[in-house]
């Protein structure tokens, strides 16, 4: 995706809009729709076979919160598309932890958490739904408890409630209490009303504002397990459960069943235990950049530990989180825990943005995504407090030579040898999987559903190919690789024309139609494939740089004469310069005049080649008695080479063109 042109696709922005769809649908009912009611009662008439004779119509709530299907080609054409993104995007009911409140609001049948369903439809359960329509949770814990000291379990039970439940025809009651209790107890942990921990029901509410001003300061944030509380089932929902999660591999039929995040062990009273784990990036911002952690324990409460990060993308905020997770995890659990760190940003997420992160799917941070969830779930494990803080050398505070140290000793690990970091299964039911449903914009799933797209589509191969050619040929130029990404976007610069990028950004993907994109094709076009001059395969490399071709030899006969007087041996090209012109450095001077000029040269230089060769084989079809001569080629050159000098020279008016005019001197240093 770093490579593609951010073209509209129909697809991903219509399932975005489907999205948003089933939020309006299953959004709480006082924001609900008219037409969200009327796709109430459309989904319950029309569901499978199966379902239809399993439960009745009556207790049918939605498709998405109950175990049941409506068959999709008895819908209107938004329903069905509004099924197929659920699915196709996994669509969850869950939380870490769910409060009690929200837990009794739930269908009573076909609970998506419930273990078993043979239950649901025998004698018993009929004339619970029947007589005493029990269509909630609620309504089961009502009759499961038991409160009258003379109830007993026989027919002629004359308590008050048996007899208030004869009255309405059940023959029973009693086995309708104890068939409601036993429904409720195969409800999975998550579910189940007997999962209760006070300090979860109802946090105290957070001024974050307060935490921003102590985070600022280099004071400790207290880190808190729970923030925004669902208060309705509706906020339950979370939608890319399976992409925007802690572990790809877990199923949703898992995710539903999966127990609570709650914890066994409580707080004690030991002393509290400070580390610091600092996070450090070596060679930032080129290909072979790596990262390392360190954890330091000053009062010895565990051992110390360092390592280098296992990572695609190496931050300095993503090894100070795998810090942060593997100070957590060498604490025990019910000890009190101080965590400083040397990442400003890493703290804020996990604490001040905490709520706004996990509430959007970690989305906006794709790349740390998975450290955050994990320090999110291992810091939510702990029974005992946890705290952080980032402290830097303006706070002068005395954590910070502490702080440096670790630091410098996290910079060295960067060096060593790799450790895996490794999630507990464990410790999965303390994430919060996807991102919130309700709320969620259009922009925000079209973002999602882009990743998931991009994700399942293959890297070209040329395009591999290619970037590897950049990589090597700024390296023998420069010394270091670049990065994939500093590819991409060196090939939109502004100090390139809009026609060199596009011939760059199809020259880096392979798109030019030459050589071997003739081959499977019948004659004449065929023919296209060999070079009329040399006989041989056309390919970019061929046509800028070893063809017999006039205006190859001309141009970059042209070009070296050009700079002759500015540098004293002209470098050794090839297409992998040609393509990453952009990243080469001359003099040591990224950002000089000369470093420019070479720059617009080299690739202003390609693209007339370029051109030429087409007129050459398209326009005059091969006729060399056509093919411009060396004067021509000439005044060609030093027309495009003085066009560029002239733009530039437009581009320095600062009463026209404010902040983003060019700076004389850089101009007058490049020509």
């Amino acid at each position: 995706d770093a490579g593609g042109k951010a073209l509209f696709d129909v697809k991903a922005r219509n399932d975005a809009a489907y999205i948003v769809w089933l939020s309006r649908y299953l959004a709480p009912d006082k924001e609900r729709p008219i037409w969200a009611f009327l796709a109430d009662a459309l989904f319950s008439m029309h569901a499978r076979v199966a379902d239809d004779k399993r439960i009745s119509i009556e207790m049918r709530v939605n498709p998405f919160c109950q175990d049941w299907k409506p068959n999709p080609h008895k819908l209107p054409f938004i329903l069905q598309q509004i099924l197929r993104v659920a699915r196709a995007y996994d669509l969850v009911l869950d939380r870490p932890y769910i409060p009690y409140r929200v837990r009794v609001m739930m269908p009573a049948w076909a609970h998506l958490g419930r273990f078993a369903r043979a239950w649901e439809n025998n004698p018993t359960s009929k004339c619970l739904k029947t007589r005493h329509e029990a269509s909630m949770v609620e309504h089961l814990e009502e009759l499961a408890e038991q409160d009258e000291l003379d109830h007993s379990d026989y027919s002629d039970c004359e308590c008050e409630n048996c007899e208030t439940d004869r009255g309405i025809g059940c023959p029973a009651p009693y086995k309708c209490s104890n068939a409601a209790g036993d429904l409720l107890a195969i409800l999975a942990p998550k579910w189940n009303l007997n999962t209760i921990q006070d300090d979860l029901e109802s946090p105290n509410p957070v001024d974050r504002t307060l935490d921003q001003r102590a985070l600022d300061n280099g004071e400790p944030v207290v880190f808190r397990k729970f923030e925004a509380i669902p208060k309705e089932v509706a906020h339950l929902y979370r939608i890319f459960s399976r992409h925007l999660t802690i572990n790809r591999e877990t199923t949703v039929d898992e995710i539903w069943t999966r127990d609570a995040a709650t914890t066994d062990s409580q707080p004690n009273n030991r002393p509290v235990a400070v580390a610091y784990a600092c996070g450090a990036v070596l060679h930032g911002g080129l290909d072979g950049k790596k990262s390392g952690y360190a954890v330091h324990f000053p009062e010895h409460e565990a051992s110390d530990e360092h390592g280098s990060c296992q990572s695609q993308h190496h931050t300095q905020e993503r090894s100070a989180v795998i810090a942060i997770i593997k100070a957590a995890e060498k604490v025990d659990p019910d000890r009190r825990l101080f965590i400083v760190t040397n990442s400003k940003s890493a703290v804020k997420k996990l604490t001040v943005l905490a709520a706004k992160n996990e509430q959007r799917g970690w989305l906006d941070h794709p790349n740390n995504a998975d450290v955050f969830r994990h320090a999110m779930a291992i810091l939510r494990s702990r029974a005992a407090e946890t705290t952080l803080a980032c402290v830097t050398r303006k706070h002068a505070r005395p954590e910070t030579v502490l702080m440096e140290r670790t630091s410098r000793r996290a910079l060295n690990a960067a060096r060593g040898t790799v450790q895996a970091r490794v999630v507990p299964p464990g410790i999965e039911k303390y994430d919060a999987p996807g991102a919130q449903l309700h709320g969620i914009t259009q922009r925000a799933a079209h973002t999602v559903v882009r990743q998931i797209r991009a994700l399942e589509t293959p890297a070209r191969r040329r395009t591999r190919a290619n970037v590897r050619a950049v990589k090597a040929a700024v390296e023998r130029q420069n010394g270091l690789a670049p990065t994939e990404e500093q590819i991409w976007i060196s090939i939109k610069s502004r100090d390139l024309a809009r026609n060199v990028r596009n011939f760059l950004w199809k020259g880096l993907h392979g798109g030019h139609k030459i050589g071997d994109y003739f081959n499977g094709m019948p004659a004449p076009w065929r023919d296209y494939a060999l070079c009329p001059l040399c006989d041989t395969s056309e390919t970019l490399q061929h046509i800028l740089f070893e063809c017999k071709s006039r205006e190859r030899e001309t141009v970059w006969d042209l070009a070296s004469n050009l700079m002759s007087t500015r540098l004293q041996l002209w470098p050794t090209l090839n297409l992998g310069s040609v393509l990453g012109c952009m990243l080469l450095v001359f003099n040591d001077e990224p950002n000089g005049g000369l470093t420019r000029a070479m720059r617009i040269i080299i690739s202003e230089s390609a693209f007339l080649i370029w051109k030429i060769r087409c007129e050459r084989r398209i326009e005059h079809e091969d006729d060399t008695d056509l093919s411009p001569s060396t004067d021509e080629i000439t005044g060609r050159w030093r027309a495009v080479i003085n066009a560029r000098i002239s733009h530039d020279r437009h581009l320095t008016n600062r009463r026209r063109y404010r902040g983003k005019a060019l700076d004389e001197d850089l101009v007058l240093e490049t020509w």
